[in-house]
């Protein structure tokens, strides 16, 4: 299903209710596409649903794996975890099945999805609208619950970040830009940040050399694929791309949605599907203990959960939580070296 306008086009999936293609109307008329579009969408080989039609913006209930790393540093593993017995899943059920969509106007799409009766979760909603006249999605999110529970969740928008050179970018935090690394390697051998790094500056993160580097500047100069964790922001990340021609600017209830993952996929997985060819930047608003799954994100027992970082949010039986938030893109002016080649 497309939603457009003047400056924006969306496609959104059944599967998912994800956005899963974008085109963007610069001010000097260029059309860009801002988000990932993954590569392998037509690869009938796939077999996993999920990883097949991988899109650019989806909401997870719960945030994060179905089962956490096994080699997790001694104050991260859990001596008595919840046992979850309704996901086994990444990203939860709504991120595996069909939504059903509604268009409700030329720039607007309603979605939702009914949960299994297992779950705690009874269904979730969701509105994409564009805002007329503008280069603006808004975004409004709902989990009606079946019962009491904890649930770890948050929104999982994904920017393009091909063709550009290393270090080309970089992330603006309203904020304080403390950041948590993960707890171990994302991706054996393939992460660049040193593991478990605790309310550091993203600018003064740690290799695993131990050199420092400044992780705003985007996409990084090496191979790599990092998950870090921002937790104290005041609910706005803005990724600017002034070589791209566009800024993009997430923001949300920082109250309801407290911390905000940045997935680094930097080429660092070489093997199929993803095959050495993505590099893009996730800026995640969540409620969650990195993805590390729901275990994780209700425990009290946890080095996030210590520092009073709150990594779920409470359902209630028979009501609604609901939480807003907006993806906003803006031009940058075309650059002096193009004006002198005439690509203004």
């Amino acid at each position: 299903m497309r939603v457009q306008n003047e400056r924006l086009r969306l496609d959104i999936t059944e599967f998912g209710g994800m956005i899963s293609a974008a085109e963007l109307v610069l001010d000097d008329a260029r059309v860009v596409r801002p988000f990932f579009e993954n590569p392998w969408r037509e690869d009938a080989r796939i077999d996993d649903p999920f990883v097949r039609n991988l899109g650019s913006e989806w909401v997870c209930v719960p945030f994060g794996l179905a089962d956490a790393p096994g080699e997790l540093p001694e104050d991260w593993r859990l001596t008595a975890p919840d046992q979850v017995d309704w996901n086994d899943v990444i990203h939860g059920f709504g991120s595996h099945a069909d939504w059903k969509l509604s268009q409700t106007s030329s720039e607007s799409v309603h979605a939702q999805i009914e949960y299994p009766l297992q779950s705690p979760v009874a269904r979730l909603e969701r509105q994409i609208e564009l805002q007329p006249g503008s280069s603006r999605i808004n975004f409004s999110f709902t989990v009606h619950a079946r019962r009491d529970a904890k649930v770890g969740l948050g929104v999982h928008p994904v920017f393009n970040l091909q063709g550009l050179s290393a270090c080309d970018g970089r992330i603006i935090v309203d904020g304080d830009d403390a950041a948590w690394s993960f707890p171990v390697d994302v991706e054996p051998g393939r992460s660049r940040f040193a593991a478990d790094q605790r309310a550091v500056s993203l600018r003064e993160m740690k290799d695993v050399s131990g050199a420092v580097v400044d992780a705003t500047r985007v996409p990084l100069d090496s191979r790599t694929e990092d998950l870090l964790l921002l937790t104290s922001t005041n609910g706005q990340v803005r990724l600017e791309l002034p070589n791209a021609g566009y800024s993009a600017t997430v923001s949300w209830d920082a109250s309801e949605l407290p911390s905000c993952a940045l997935w680094y996929s930097n080429r660092g997985r070489d093997y199929a599907p993803w095959d050495g060819r993505v590099c893009a930047i996730g800026i995640e608003p969540v409620a969650a203990a990195f993805n590390l799954g729901q275990p994780h994100n209700v425990s009290p027992d946890t080095p996030l959960a210590h520092a009073g970082v709150r990594t779920a949010v409470q359902l209630t039986e028979g009501a609604g939580w609901t939480t807003n938030y907006s993806i906003e893109f803006e031009s940058f002016p075309a650059s002096a070296a193009d004006i002198k080649r005439g690509k203004s």
